[in-house]
């Protein structure tokens, strides 16, 4: 699994670092790691951790949201609030800037 997962990030074209922090982050939540912080307290997805969502929704989610931040974890974060609204928020984004 975290192979395939690895190929579908390569195709994403991201920043190698923040490649390998999402790589980390999944390779984590396969091996069952609670040690998953809240960077910003008061959205939507407090209480929730990356294993709740789509892996792949998340990665794109990643993807899109480091256009505003260079910390991944707030990415990741700001990405699990907006799949909170709608769990395919990231493939709507993808169709409607495709127009």
């Amino acid at each position: 699994m975290l192979d395939k997962f690895s190929n579908f990030l390569k195709k994403l074209n991201l920043d190698p670092l923040l490649e390998n922090t999402i790589n980390s982050g999944f390779k984590a939540i396969v091996e069952n790691e609670t040690n998953y912080k809240d960077e910003i307290p008061g959205g939507l997805a407090d209480k929730k951790s990356p294993k709740d969502f789509d892996k792949e929704q998340l990665a794109k989610g990643m993807k899109v949201e480091s256009e505003h931040t260079s910390d991944p974890k707030i990415a990741r974060e700001i990405a699990m609030d907006h799949l909170t609204e709608d769990k395919d928020y990231y493939t709507k984004l993808e169709k409607i800037e495709k127009k």
